[in-house]
């Protein structure tokens, strides 16, 4: 009696979904489209998805500097600010990935939470724990990922 080799074995390596060295398994063609470097195959609406979402996670990096200031006068506060700001680049993905009305609510909530971020930025400032000029960037990127969530919740792509 032959003796078999554990599935585990360097020869039983499992390749785009078939045993390679199995001869009942049919060759199976890739599941995904090969990647390509020139950008074509992209839709532009799939780039400014990425570009929205990328800016969520550099105003989070940035508001979590304003953030540590923050915290030494107020932890309440902080933590508000915090929770918010880290809501946004969390619901945007979310929402990227869902269908029908969910994504349209991810959208909206994320947008929110860049709104409250805004207010608690605001808030520090108008209670003396930051200067404005310190926030000034932050606010200018929330605006802008305010904007361009509104435009993917209220404009949808044709």
């Amino acid at each position: 009696m032959e003796k078999r080799s554990p599935l585990c074995s360097p020869d039983r390596i499992v390749v785009l979904g078939r045993l390679k060295g199995s001869r009942f398994a049919p060759a199976s063609p890739p599941l995904t489209r090969p990647v390509r470097d020139d950008g074509e195959g992209v839709s532009t609406k799939e780039i400014l998805k990425m570009m929205t979402y990328e800016l969520a996670l550099d105003t989070v990096r940035d508001i979590a500097a304003i953030n540590r200031i923050i915290a030494r006068s107020d932890q309440d506060l902080a933590r508000q600010l915090r929770r918010c700001s880290m809501s946004v680049p969390l619901n945007i993905n979310e929402g990227m990935y869902s269908r029908g009305k969910n994504r349209g609510a991810r959208l909206t909530t994320a947008m929110a939470s860049a709104k409250e971020s805004v207010a608690c930025l605001e808030v520090a400032v108008a209670v003396g724990y930051v200067e404005k000029e310190g926030i000034t960037e932050c606010l200018e990127q929330l605006d802008h990922l305010v904007a361009a969530l509104w435009n993917m919740v209220h404009r949808p792509w044709r």
